[in-house]
């Protein structure tokens, strides 16, 4: 339970700090820079749903297409969805935290 309890402390606090490296991978500058500036939970966690549903209209845009090609993007796309929801989650969990500390 307490390496649960660790492991879920850790998780948050690397959601709290700036985006790293491993993110780079998945945000463009300028979402990087988006998110660097959404300091408050709120307004981050409005960022992060605003940025999953570009990856869900780029998911949309391929699969119209119907190009060979579409399915790389689809699953790049999708990926990157993945990674922002679990940087969301993050993000509540450290709003969360703040608003309630656990004693």
């Amino acid at each position: 339970m307490k390496s649960r309890l660790a492991m879920l402390a850790l998780f948050c606090w690397t959601g709290a700090v700036l985006p790293s490296h491993g993110q780079d991978e998945y945000l463009t500058e300028g979402e990087i820079s988006a998110v660097r500036d959404a300091q408050e939970p709120d307004k981050r966690m409005i960022l992060w749903m605003d940025l999953a549903q570009r990856r869900i209209d780029a998911i949309k845009k391929a699969v119209a297409t119907f190009k060979p090609e579409s399915g790389r993007a689809i699953q790049s796309a999708l990926d990157e969805y993945v990674h922002i929801m679990e940087s969301l989650d993050s993000t509540m969990l450290d709003a969360r935290d703040r608003r309630c500390p656990r004693v």
